[in-house]
Parts: structure tokens; sequence; C-alpha cells
């Protein structure tokens, strides 16, 4: 059976007669590359996490709105929160 194939800035290196592989990096600018991917792939999942949140905190605001619009339709009083009290 043939080991993986491997990326050409990475060396494999057999650990015991199992024929099991592992990577071994042997250069400082290959660990900052593998700790810039790291750092892309965390910074990708919080992008995608407040993207999320935004999109959802949108939808809930769309929705109060269009069901205040409903309620004026129906002739219910709007109240508003500060501006109730200001008035």
């Amino acid at each position: 059976m043939l080991p993986p194939m491997r990326p050409a800035n990475l060396t494999w290196r057999n650990e015991n007669a199992a024929d099991v592989h592992a990577i071994s990096i042997d250069t400082d600018a290959e660990k900052e590359k593998i700790s810039l991917a790291f750092r892309s792939c965390l910074l990708a999942s919080q992008y995608l996490w407040l993207s999320v949140s935004c999109l959802l905190a949108s939808q809930y605001l769309w929705l109060s709105v269009v069901r205040a619009g409903h309620r004026i339709r129906a002739g219910h009083r709007i109240q508003v929160g500060l501006l109730h009290f200001l008035l």
C-alpha cells in the first residue's frame, strides 16, 4: 500500500513498523504557514458567526416591523418604548 500524497513543503517519516506516517515540520517558515492558515480559518469562522447573527437580528427586526404594520391596519394602538412615556 502506498503512503498518502505529501505536500512539497512537508516531510514524512516512518515512526514504527506498522507503516504509520506522521508530518514533521522542519522550519520556522513552515510553522508560520500552518499558524497563518489556522488563524485564517478561525477568522473565517468568526466572520461567519457574525454574519449569521446579523442576519437573524435583521430578520427579527423585519418581523417586528411587519407585525406592527398589521396591528396598525387592524386598528390596535402601538406603544413604542420611551416615546410612549414622554407623550
